[in-house]
């Protein structure tokens, strides 16, 4: 069960549907709508990985800058005028 929305609308996003994508692939490809309806879902699932796989090397990337720079800080020996 999906916790109350946060405002008007819930972010969808934070849930993911556990079945499989390939549950509601129609087999019979005969009429355009199916295909058309086929082509949306394989679309959805390769825009979903390829999210998820950009926030993943978007956040490492951050932490990885980030602890680059920590070492990269000149200690207060270091610094002479």
């Amino acid at each position: 069960m999906l916790p109350k929305a946060k405002g008007i609308r819930a972010d969808l996003n934070d849930y993911s549907d556990p079945r499989p994508a390939y549950d509601s692939v129609n087999r019979n490809v005969e009429d355009v709508s199916v295909r058309l309806h086929n082509w949306d879902l394989l679309v959805k699932n390769v825009r979903g990985f390829y999210r998820n796989e950009f926030e993943k090397l978007e956040s490492e990337t951050v932490e990885s800058l980030y602890s680059k720079t920590l070492d990269e800080l000149p200690s207060n020996e270091d610094i002479s005028f």
